[in-house]
């Protein structure tokens, strides 16, 4: 996780006296003018006036351990969730996203069968905002930057035995339709070449998975999913070629 120098505040509006504790990684001139983003503090700024908040206590932090550790102090020194002075729905960690845990938004929460078969007929009906849409190359670039070697989430990291039997008690049973057992079929039997391109070097390979992963020495699964990424030792996808029935079929 990129971290930037967030600041923590408490906003109070002077005319209800109502607070809120929130964060806010903006310039500190912009942070005194922001006047915080919680769904119940913000509807009590649209009945009471936006006009009428003040900054009340501010603290810069540098270190996301710090920034936390003060947060979820603060949050439960000041109760800030079952306090009524406060307008906070949860608690304040510091940082974007979920914890997980007792401090998740959804902890002990589940959507009912009945809420889930609304969320899959409306995804369905093609009303998902994402359907048609396509990520443009610039943002598909600017992921797997983001997203590369020690920036990825699971650098350095594999899977414990215990999180793999759970992965594999979660496949026991599972049964591959005709369709899947044809392509499965076919991929063992005709498994696709992949051409690589090295920019340090110069060279080009191409061969099968197995091959090519011995060849520039890491797994390949990452460089197919991110056509622009390029590994450390300069390596990259370039294209996949096929070969059906053992037939070449170059692009």
């Amino acid at each position: 996780m990129l971290f930037s120098p967030t600041y923590l505040y408490i906003k109070q509006h002077t005319i209800t006296g109502k607070l809120y504790f929130g964060k806010c990684s903006r310039p500190l001139n912009k942070m005194l003018k922001y006047r915080g983003s919680g769904t119940l503090w913000k509807k009590h700024l649209k009945i009471h006036g936006i006009e009428n908040v003040i900054t009340l206590w501010y603290g810069l932090y540098d270190n996301v351990f710090d920034l936390v550790s003060d947060a979820l102090s603060m949050s439960n020194s000041f109760d800030i969730v079952n306090n009524k002075s406060w307008l906070n729905l949860k608690v304040e960690i510091g940082i974007d996203g979920n914890m997980g845990g007792e401090y998740s938004s959804w902890f002990g929460r589940r959507h009912t069968n009945e809420t889930k078969l609304k969320m899959s007929e409306w995804q369905s009906d093609g009303k998902c905002p994402n359907i048609g849409r396509k990520t443009s190359e610039e943002v598909v670039r600017h992921f797997s930057k983001t997203r590369t070697g020690e920036l990825n989430g699971m650098f350095g990291k594999t899977h414990d035995m215990l999180t793999r039997e759970k992965i594999g008690k979660k496949s026991e049973g599972r049964i591959p339709n005709e369709q899947t057992r044809l392509k499965m079929s076919d991929a063992r039997l005709n498994p696709p070449l992949y051409q690589f391109y090295n920019i340090t070097t110069d060279e080009y390979y191409f061969g099968r998975k197995r091959d090519v992963e011995l060849y520039i020495k890491q797994p390949i699964r990452y460089l197919l999913k991110n056509a622009y990424s390029i590994s450390k030792n300069g390596w990259k996808f370039i294209k996949q070629i096929a070969y059906p029935n053992n037939n070449f079929i170059f692009d």
